[in-house]
């Protein structure tokens, strides 16, 4: 899974692509009531 690049003129976005640049692995997981983004450190 990759993040989307942000347009200059997005107000919003950017956090995924700062997950995927400090973690392993991360993913989302949707539901019917929401979603939940989850990440994964190898220590």
């Amino acid at each position: 899974m990759f993040a989307k690049a942000a347009d200059p003129w997005d107000e919003g976005g950017r956090r995924l692509v700062l997950v995927e640049a400090v973690t392993d692995r991360w993913g989302v997981d949707e539901r019917a009531d929401g979603k939940t983004v989850w990440f994964e450190c190898d220590a």
